[in-house]
């Protein structure tokens, strides 16, 4: 059970007081299959108040001028989880499925030049997610992913905010002689379309990473990174 109180003297709002309550919590269970091969699923209630922030402030921020709203509802959210995992020695696969209700989502959304904060009825998200690894060979392994995501409004299909594009990723990753190793990642993300209020789409893109590590001892190891190797320019994030 959650109880969480607000209270605002003076400023732009006056002074303004609130207090919210609710019970959350979750229930799970895995099931074995077959040899190797399970199957788990959950089943959630969440409750999330308002920021002080978003309710009482008003003033210059990192993305412009922005008013909160002292009037913001309480989320809560209903998910349900899913998840099929296979093993076979070192090698493994996962196949997940999510779907997430939000009643009363906190939306941050702009008008004008300006920024304000909403209630936005109900929000739906929904995806799946792939992901493996794979033993070539003694020390040598490949990681691979797959996502795909959807968010939206349900009353009028308006996507959301924080939604990312789908993509994928591989991993290539060597052990040698027990103390040196090496990896190499390239990851894809598709053009993102749908933009929530306070975002603007963004193109897809390409990374490619490597990197290489020495074990000096069991405590102790040194590591060298390169990121974004072809010098890519892309958005860190939508909004």
């Amino acid at each position: 059970g959650d109880t969480v109180k607000t209270e605002n003297s003076g400023g732009y709002f006056g002074d303004r007081a609130t207090s919210n309550a609710s019970l959350s919590g979750f229930a799970a269970a895995t099931f074995r299959l077959a040899e190797g091969l399970e199957l788990a699923v959950q089943g959630a209630h969440g409750f999330r108040d308002a920021l002080l922030s978003d309710r009482y402030y008003r003033g210059i921020s990192g993305r412009g001028f922005i008013t909160g709203n002292p009037d913001l509802e309480s989320e809560t959210a209903d998910q349900l989880d899913g998840a099929l995992r296979y093993r076979y020695g070192m090698s493994q696969l996962a196949l997940y499925g999510y779907l997430y209700r939000i009643d009363d989502l906190i939306e941050r959304y702009k008008s004008g030049n300006d920024y304000y904060f909403r209630n936005r009825g109900s929000a739906e998200m929904k995806g799946i997610e792939v992901e493996g690894s794979l033993e070539l060979s003694p020390g040598f392994s490949l990681q691979a992913g797959l996502q795909m995501l959807r968010g939206e409004v349900r009353d009028d299909g308006q996507p959301t905010d924080g939604v990312p594009a789908d993509g994928g990723f591989v991993v290539l990753r060597q052990e040698l002689g027990g103390r040196w190793w090496w990896m190499t990642r390239a990851a894809a993300y598709a053009r993102d379309e749908r933009a929530g209020p306070t975002e603007k789409p963004i193109p897809g893109f390409a990374l490619f990473d490597a990197g290489v590590g020495y074990r000096l001892s069991t405590a102790l190891e040194l590591q060298l990174y390169g990121r974004n190797l072809t010098d890519r320019p892309y958005s860190s994030s939508a909004d």
